[in-house]
Parts: C-alpha cells; sequence; structure tokens
C-alpha cells in the first residue's frame, strides 16, 4: 500500500558512442570507449555492457542421442549437435566518466573491461555490446557513490562507506529511507567482435 515517487529529472540522451577498441596487454585484453560532445553539454556519462562468447563442451556430439515424441532413439541431425554453445552476460559493474574538469567535452580509451588472457571468453569469438548513457551531476554523483560503496571497500586505504542518497521518496512514509536513483533519456550502443586469430595469446 506504499507509494514511491522520484524528483523530477531532466532528460538526458546519449550521443552517439565515437569507438569501442580493445588493447593487448602482458595479462589480457582491455576493452576501451571512446566519446564526444561538440556542444559540451554531456560531461557525464555511465557505461554497461552484454558479453557474448562461443564455447566448446570437452567432446563432440557426434554420436549424442536423443528422444523422439513416440520415445524412439535416433542419432541427432547434425544442425543439432550440441557441441558449440553461447554465453550471455550482463555486466554488473559500475563503470563511469567524467568530462567535468576538462575544457573539451571528448573522453578517449575510457576503460570498461578487463579480461584475462586465460579466459574462456577469449577461446574462439568475443563479442561486446557497450550501451552508453549520459547523466546529470546529481546522477554521476549517485553511482559514483554507489561505487565506491560496492566496489571499493576491502582495504584500509579506501574510502569508508556513506549513506547514498537518491531522488526516490516513499509518499506515504516521508521517514523511510529508500535507495534508488531514477534517470531519463535514451542510451546509444555499439557492437565489436573479436576472433581468438586476433589476439597474441597462445
Amino acid at each position: 500500500g506504499k507509494q514511491y515517487q522520484s524528483d523530477l529529472v531532466t532528460a538526458k540522451n546519449s550521443l552517439p558512442i565515437d569507438n569501442v577498441n580493445y588493447q593487448v596487454t602482458n595479462t589480457g585484453l582491455q576493452i576501451n570507449v571512446s566519446t564526444h560532445d561538440p556542444a559540451n553539454n554531456s560531461k557525464y556519462y555511465r557505461w554497461d555492457y552484454e558479453e557474448t562468447w562461443i564455447i566448446h563442451s570437452k567432446y563432440e556430439s557426434f554420436e549424442m542421442l536423443k528422444t523422439t515424441p513416440g520415445d524412439a532413439i535416433v542419432q541427432r541431425p547434425l544442425d543439432q549437435q550440441i557441441y558449440t554453445c553461447w554465453i550471455d552476460q550482463r555486466s554488473s559493474d559500475i563503470v563511469l566518466g567524467s568530462t567535468a574538469p576538462l575544457t573539451r567535452d571528448v573522453l578517449i580509451n575510457e576503460p570498461v573491461t578487463f579480461i584475462p588472457a586465460s579466459s574462456e571468453r577469449l577461446t574462439q569469438r568475443y563479442s561486446i555490446l557497450v550501451r552508453q548513457y549520459t547523466l546529470t551531476k546529481e546522477a554521476y554523483n549517485y553511482f559514483d557513490e554507489l561505487r565506491k560503496n560496492t566496489e571499493s571497500l576491502g582495504t584500509i586505504f579506501d574510502p569508508q562507506p556513506s549513506m547514498l542518497t537518491g531522488n526516490i521518496h516513499c509518499v506515504t512514509n516521508p521517514a523511510e529511507q529508500v535507495i534508488g536513483y531514477i534517470t531519463a533519456g535514451s542510451a546509444t550502443q555499439k557492437r565489436i567482435y573479436i576472433n581468438r586469430q586476433q589476439l597474441p595469446f597462445g
């Protein structure tokens, strides 16, 4: 029976992503994103991503059998072999970037994610779809605090957890603490594919 509402928010539509690329390091693959706003109006960015990669079962399934609706056991045809599989995975990291301290609204090769050289994601063919969101300053600050609270804890040098204050409120009980932030706007996206043959890893 409770009711919740957010503060009024400004819709921020994202400009296109300039480029998604990768850099090979001694230990793996660094995925980066580049973007810019000629009007210098965006300044605050967030990215998430979806990964897809090919894996193979340990043994090929040429002799794999299956049952038919009449309970007969038959060999799988070639188009139903299950040796090749695809895995999809959504990001859980909070990836942010800001040009607020800069004179130009340009970000080049901002890190999105890192893939170790030994990861199964790089054994055959890998794809990443990067989505870009433009944020208000208030939304950026919220996600930045959320990132610090959830990803930067564990050593004595990390910042102490802080109280998150979002823009969602309980109308029926104003004293209730509500965690969350509502944003508005459109996202843009770009996908790249990486084949194992393109990489120097053995």
